[in-house]
């Protein structure tokens, strides 16, 4: 089993009646809980937050809850592909707003200790609404701690 904090920042265009189309920048921030199932698969629950500091003087949200799936390359730690389906929300816009997320990325895993891994991530997170959507490209750093019986199949 491991937990995993993911802080970085996230470049979103969002589209949805009331806000500009333009790009904004904002904090991303992801917790994940999971269990690496295989020396190079890892099934987890990702949670995730994009907040920028104001989309046309609203302070928003969007979130994604969401099923995630990982497959490492090569070793137990390195190239790692990852991807996640769920749901998305929207808030503090105008209303709140619910639909579907996903995600798709593709980062570097270093070990830091025998139960801590180190990660730099990109990728992007989309959600799609009934009267809007949004495309977030993200870049991050993951933090990852592992229980004791983590098994490293190395």
């Amino acid at each position: 089993m491991f937990f995993g904090m993911n802080l970085g920042l996230g470049l979103a265009r969002v589209e949805q009646p009331g806000l500009s189309d333009d790009p904004s920048l904002g904090l991303e921030y992801d917790a994940i809980f999971g269990l690496a199932l295989t020396r190079r698969w890892a099934a987890s629950l990702e949670l995730s937050t994009w907040q920028p500091p104001n989309l046309d003087g609203n302070p928003s949200h969007f979130h994604m809850f969401a099923w995630r799936v990982e497959y490492t390359l090569g070793p137990a730690d390195g190239l790692v592909l990852s991807t996640s389906l769920g749901l998305g929300l929207g808030d503090g816009s105008q209303s709140k707003r619910i639909g579907s997320a996903s995600a798709l990325s593709l980062g570097y895993r270093w070990p830091l200790a025998d139960e801590v891994t180190l990660a730099i991530e990109a990728g992007a997170h989309g959600a799609a609404f009934t009267d809007g959507n949004a495309l977030i490209p993200f870049t991050a750093l993951h933090l990852r701690f592992y229980g004791r019986s983590k098994v490293r199949f190395d």
